[in-house]
């Protein structure tokens, strides 16, 4: 591996003591495992990435500096489906319409291998053609492709989840001699793009996903996607990356073998990001930390989605709100006593402010058990509430370090030649949760809904009901 590789040990572990039978890809004439020249191969990469991504900087605007080289190694990574154990969704999401959701399609049409492109996918279809050759699957509209309404859509989900890991298949019903059927197993491991408006994919799909948020460009800010003149240099732009994937191809498979993955990753986020780490590394050239980049954005973004999101989520942030608000040196606190603690913290979410008013036991209890959290009699047996140690394991597993301290990292992530720069994702505010203003309340310290707080008042709604005055505050409930 080259000297960027090495700059970032800390961050992506870069090879084991293995991978000392590779030359210095810079050096001229040096030779790869299999004894032919690399030094155009490793040239050549770093070239090719600079222009893909370049390529989606002039004709979409993605959210984060780093989309447009997400978007050039995921493209890349199309092409070498044959090295890959997992592959990827991408997930291309803006709030509004006319965005560029189908534009990225359009462009990935162009730019990867045997690309099918359809909003109207059937479960047969995607994987008659997976299985007849590699595909790029491109599916358009899933806000209404993948509607529950649809009879067809768990079938479709059930497809595509199934096929984001080497080896996943579904039966398909072919003819054979006699006007009979027989069921066959094909495959439906294939790379795969999606387009929609807003957050409608199903978790199961988001947790095999990279969520790339596009946000409406202003007049001249990108160029038109005039196909009749820019097409040829598509094609010639997508047969050079294709050659260049089949030459480094076994190259990569070996790579593989050779090369450690951060210590941080595993499991889902694993699989969804190691076809991205292992590019960059095998490129270099600054790339591995792109891909660092990307990755530390989308997942900083990801998690705050996951903090600030709706109702699907709402689990995680009472988890996380039972975190903030229990005390170090208590064991044990009642269902009561924990429930006024919630609302006092944040009462938007868990008090009078609430959309659905102070939340109350049956609920907190549905909430919590989802992560393996009963409540339980106190050692009295006196009252009934919750141990902090049955908390702790998934507050382990669900509320890991918070990833906004790793924001730092992103500072290297491509930068826009925009007059408008795109927003790098922000560090989470004391509290993430949407409606929560900045004014805390004078009692008990929590933070005002955003309407209370718009209207000069200086108490929460839960002080305010309860009578507590700001030279009376409110004692601890543990």
């Amino acid at each position: 591996m080259n000297e960027t590789v090495n700059e970032t040990d800390d961050i992506w572990a870069a090879t084991d003591g293995s991978a000392g039978s590779y030359s210095d890809p810079n050096e001229a004439g040096s030779d790869g495992p299999d004894g032919k020249d690399a030094t155009d191969a490793f040239t050549e990469g770093p070239v090719l990435l600079q222009e893909l991504s370049e390529w989606f900087d002039n004709y979409v605007r993605t959210r984060l500096d780093c989309g447009p080289d997400l978007l050039a190694i995921w493209t890349l990574h199309t092409h070498l489906m044959d090295v890959w154990w997992s592959t990827p969704r991408l997930f291309v999401t803006s709030a509004l319409p006319s965005c560029g959701k189908t534009t990225v399609l359009d462009h990935l049409e162009r730019l990867t291998p045997n690309p099918m492109m359809g909003s109207q996918a059937t479960p047969a279809l995607i994987a008659r053609m997976v299985s007849a050759q590699q595909t790029t699957v491109l599916l358009d509209e899933t806000d209404n492709l993948l509607s529950k309404k649809k009879d067809g859509t768990p079938d479709l989900l059930a497809t595509l989840n199934s096929g984001y890991r080497r080896g996943g298949n579904r039966p398909v019903l072919t003819p054979k001699k006699g006007g009979d059927w027989e069921a066959k197993q094909m495959s439906t491991f294939a790379a795969v793009a999606l387009a929609g408006i807003g957050d409608h994919l199903p978790d199961a799909v988001l947790s095999r996903s990279i969520t790339t948020r596009l946000d409406r460009a202003k007049s001249g800010e990108v160029g038109y996607s005039d196909w009749r003149n820019i097409e040829p240099e598509a094609h010639d732009l997508r047969d050079r990356v294709a050659e260049w994937a089949e030459a480094n191809c076994d190259e990569i498979k070996a790579f593989i073998q050779t090369t450690k993955t951060p210590e941080d990753l595993h499991g889902r986020d694993l699989e969804v990001w190691e076809p991205i780490f292992i590019l960059g590394s095998y490129i270099g050239n600054g790339w591995l930390e792109k891909a660092e980049a990307c990755r530390l954005s989308f997942t900083i973004e990801r998690d705050l989605d996951n903090t600030i999101g709706g109702n699907e989520r709402y689990g995680l942030r009472l988890l996380k709100a039972c975190r903030e608000v229990w005390p170090d040196s208590e064991t044990f606190t009642g269902t009561a006593a924990l429930i006024d603690s919630l609302a006092r913290h944040d009462p938007d979410s868990w008090g009078a402010d609430a959309p659905y008013g102070q939340i109350k036991p049956r609920r907190l209890a549905n909430l919590l058990v989802e992560f393996g959290i009963r409540s339980e009699h106190s050692s009295d047996k006196t009252k009934r509430g919750y141990y902090r140690g049955h908390f702790t394991p998934a507050w382990s597993i669900y509320l890991p370090t918070d990833p906004s301290a790793n924001a730092s990292h992103t500072s290297g992530a491509s930068k826009t030649s925009k007059d408008a720069p795109r927003s790098k994702p922000a560090e989470p505010a004391q509290s993430a949760f949407i409606q929560r203003s900045e004014t805390q309340c004078d009692s008990c310290l929590g933070y005002l809904s955003t309407d209370r707080a718009a209207f000069g008042k200086t108490s929460c709604a839960t002080c305010e009901k309860s009578g507590v005055k700001p030279d009376q505050p409110a004692q601890s409930t543990f």
